[in-house]
């Protein structure tokens, strides 16, 4: 997706702390400092939990992420996600 995930947020869902430039959330237009807190239906609860939900979607599928804003009130954004980099 294209995000930075902050691992010592203490609330409800996975806060964004960073955008990768033109990757999917950037493109969707999902601002740093949002909240995720459901993709696709699914409740996000912590960091772990998005990073989980993300990676069990196939390469190129569109899913729904509905986010707290930074400035108030809540958004879903469509997103097409990408491909992750493998390990060597």
């Amino acid at each position: 997706m294209g995000v930075n995930i902050d691992p010592t947020f203490t609330g409800i869902g996975g806060k964004i702390i960073g955008l990768t430039a033109g990757g999917a959330a950037d493109k969707a237009g999902i601002p740093v400092n949002s909240v995720i807190r459901a993709i696709d239906g699914f409740v996000i609860n912590s960091d772990v939990e998005a990073i989980v939900r993300i990676r069990s979607y196939a390469p190129n599928a569109t899913v729904s992420v509905l986010v707290d804003l930074p400035t108030s009130g809540q958004q879903t954004f469509t997103v097409k996600l990408g491909s992750a980099l493998s390990n060597p």
